[in-house]
């Protein structure tokens, strides 16, 4: 039997790290979170559970240098995590690519792709990008969107539940 694989992808620094460990059952992120971080460098695959389910998520690095292995990591893949930083609008200018990109490649038409808005604790936070990001999700209102926090694990169970 074959583990579903889901692509975590997204801008560096946009949390897709801390997601998967929140999906993984790590309650207390904010203890990890103020930790000296680390980058992901290429991809690291975890195992996750839902719903008494397997799954493999793939975390992908965000960094530019990485970006020529994307093609390789979407092979076999069943959906596509696309995160954002709710408080960096250059995260919405890199999932707009990676989505564009998705799009135009009849080779992913069938990969469901799901728009993660990471780091919503504080809507205050993000306001200086709220422009830019309505007018991001305007543009995608055919696609899934969800808004969590790793931080404190608001939407996490919504994410289980679409990506289950």
């Amino acid at each position: 039997m074959d583990i579903p694989k889901v692509l975590v992808i997204g801008h560096e620094y946009s949390g897709k790290t801390s997601i998967i460990k929140r999906l993984m059952g790590f309650a207390n992120i904010s203890n990890i979170l103020n930790i000296h971080y680390i980058p992901t460098i290429g991809v690291e695959a975890s195992p996750v559970f839902i719903q008494n389910n397997a799954y493999c998520l793939w975390d992908v690095a965000g960094r530019d240098n990485f970006s020529v292995l994307t093609d390789f990591y979407y092979e076999n893949t069943q959906k596509v995590l696309i995160v954002c930083d709710a408080t960096n609008g250059a995260s919405f200018d890199k999932a707009d690519k990676l989505i564009t990109d998705l799009c135009a490649n009849p080779a992913y038409s069938n990969l469901t792709k799901i728009i993660v808005i990471n780091k919503t604790e504080s809507e205050l936070e993000y306001l200086c990008d709220i422009h830019k990001l309505n007018e991001f999700l305007s543009k995608y209102v055919h696609l899934q969107f969800l808004k969590v926090s790793a931080k404190t694990g608001d939407g996490i169970e919504a994410l289980k539940n679409t990506i289950a």
